[in-house]
């Protein structure tokens, strides 16, 4: 059954990027100059807020651009990952071990591989392995 839901920050999000984690709907978004969140589907299909990219981290992800455009994210039921370009840098919300608490971590990117020099060019997409295993949260 599809049905129609309605995107918080709609008019306003540069980007805007649906995974599923831990077996719930997740909405991460980001508007020009400004903040990037992180929301999840909840009863009655209302948005809740989540999470904030802490602004010091979201200003040095956007650099001089100011810009959340060509953010591209994947997301796990271990973590989330925002990123640009191969061998660029990557903001990942990811679960503490032990803890139950996510929090937000910084990975530097890479020019090389094995000594190999990588060209940066523009990621096209992600593989992602295929399920077959029914979406609990699309079923009423």
């Amino acid at each position: 059954m599809w049905k129609e839901v309605n995107v918080p920050m709609a008019d306003r999000l540069e980007f805007a990027a649906l995974v599923l984690r831990k077996e719930r709907l997740t909405l991460i978004g980001g508007k020009n100059g400004g903040e990037a969140c992180i929301w999840e589907l909840g009863v009655g299909d209302m948005w809740l807020l989540l999470e904030r990219v802490p602004i010091e981290l979201g200003k040095k992800f956007m650099g001089c651009r100011g810009s959340w455009c060509s953010t591209k994210c994947v997301g796990t039921d271990k973590a989330v990952y925002l990123y640009r370009n191969l061998g660029s840098k990557m903001l990942v919300w990811m679960e503490v071990k032990g803890n139950s608490r996510w929090e937000w971590f910084w990975v530097e990117g890479c020019c090389s591989i094995r000594g190999q020099q990588l060209p940066n060019f523009p990621i096209k997409g992600v593989l992602l392995h295929p399920g077959l295993a029914p979406l609990s949260i699309i079923q009423e």
